[in-house]
């Protein structure tokens, strides 16, 4: 029994088409999907309860788990990703460590006692929703436009929705690592500082098999003590799925941090290699497949 795969064209840093071709060529069906927001959609190549692995964009993969009994389909156990059930366990490696959660209607009006919290009274905060469904994407608000800046946030949010408040940090380098079974299994550089821009676009794979122990260049040497960083992550064995990414990022003090984990099955993968994560879904996909279904293991 092979997997069959259902992979959404939902953005370039999500590889698809690379994705698409190396499940061909690993001998497995596959599906590629456009999906229109706001209207449902009907994905029926594949019947109920088959072995689908499913690489999307998380509307959809919420879609399909409601829909289909897809054996895995897209690892997306939501309430795992949520800052409020991950950061108890994973909180000493965050670069945020220092956060406060509150209600999203209650942030305003705290805000000057958020500042002297934080010892920062003029500049402004790090925000992020807690949700791991990305509500509204975490940035810096500045104290002077945060009436302007918070409509979008409030139209996006229910006033009970948890917002995670922080100090501002300076980000160097961000890594995004697969991790399988508890392990890294391979891993990219996708964003960096150059010239006093950070910069998306900068792609680099982080092999995990063989490293260069000795070498003196400085960007091996940070993507090694990266991947190091983000296996310590992975051994915590936080349950959240049998695969996820782990995003690491090194700051302005030369310090590697946790920016966040997230779903691996709607994650954008970079120059992460293709084939062993495609090796590694299939093996997991099979696995689950014959604990669900012991009595077709025959």
């Amino acid at each position: 029994m092979k997997p069959k795969w259902l992979i959404e064209d939902f953005e370039a840093d999500n590889k698809f088409d690379l994705l698409a071709e190396e499940v061909k060529k690993q001998g497995m069906e596959v599906e590629i999907v456009k999906y229109i927001p706001l209207e449902s959609g009907n994905y029926n190549k594949y019947g109920k309860n088959e072995c689908v692995i499913v690489q999307s964009s998380l509307n959809l993969a919420t879609q399909l788990q409601r829909q289909k009994g897809w054996i895995p389909g897209p690892w997306l156990n939501s309430g795992a990703y949520q800052c409020t059930e991950y950061y108890p366990f994973l909180g000493k490696y965050l670069m945020n460590k220092d956060y406060v959660m509150l209600p999203r209607a209650e942030v305003k009006r705290k805000w000057p006692q958020l500042l002297k919290i934080f010892g920062n009274e003029y500049e402004g905060l790090f925000l992020r929703p807690s949700s791991g469904h990305k509500t509204f994407t975490g940035h810096v608000f500045q104290t002077e436009h945060l009436e302007k800046d918070y409509e979008w946030v409030d139209e996006f949010t229910d006033p009970q929705s948890i917002i995670i408040i922080s100090s501002v940090k300076e980000i160097e380098k961000e890594w995004r690592f697969v991790c399988a079974d508890h392990q890294i299994i391979t891993g990219s550089l996708y964003k960096q500082r150059i010239g006093g821009v950070v910069s998306s676009g900068k792609y680099r794979e982080i092999p995990t098999a063989i490293w260069q122990f000795d070498d003196d260049d400085i960007n091996i040497q940070e993507d090694y003590s990266a991947f190091e960083f983000a296996g310590q992550v992975a051994f915590e064995e936080y349950d959240c799925d049998p695969m996820y990414t782990i995003d690491i990022c090194k700051t302005a003090d030369g310090e590697f941090h946790l920016l966040e984990i997230g779903s691996y099955s709607c994650a954008g993968l970079y120059d992460c290699n293709i084939e062993i994560l495609v090796k590694k879904a299939t093996e997991i996909a099979i696995r689950e497949w014959y604990e669900y279904y012991p009595k077709n293991n025959v």
